[in-house]
């Protein structure tokens, strides 16, 4: 708490804004009604807790509403942004990176044909089933 403080009384001002809405913890963030509690999320999520969440971007709603009056769809966008991110990094980064489940970066990454592991299997197959000499009993 006292690297998230970095005012006397910043620590106060932490535990007034914890007490009176818990949810700054929990992704309610972008409504703290002082930085330095944003400071306090950022220090416990860099330290691995798994409970505290960070806050989306508070102009983040604003932005999409600008790109679709521009004609653009935020939500597309986000979903080519992932897939070409999990055809170029290994599913263990991908996990880390977006604090996601291991098993979700698994299925986006084969998904997405980054596992070439599987199309070089059925490839082999439809070329064994192509060289195979004809079967007599047909």
């Amino acid at each position: 708490m006292n690297s998230a403080a970095r005012q006397r009384g910043h620590s106060h001002q932490i535990a007034w804004a914890l007490q009176d809405r818990p949810d700054l913890l929990t992704g309610g963030g972008a409504d703290a009604p002082a930085p330095c509690v944003l400071r306090l999320v950022d220090l416990l999520t860099d330290a691995g807790s798994r409970t505290i969440v960070r806050p989306a971007c508070p102009r983040a709603f604003q932005l999409a509403q600008r790109l679709r009056q521009l004609g653009l769809s935020p939500a597309q966008s986000r979903s080519t942004a992932l897939f070409q991110l999990a055809t170029e990094l290994p599913a263990v980064v991908l996990a880390r990176i977006l604090g996601i489940h291991i098993a979700v970066a698994v299925a986006w990454r084969r998904a997405s044909a980054g596992d070439w592991a599987q199309y070089s299997g059925e490839v082999s197959r439809r070329l064994n089933q192509t060289n195979s000499p004809p079967n007599p009993r047909k």
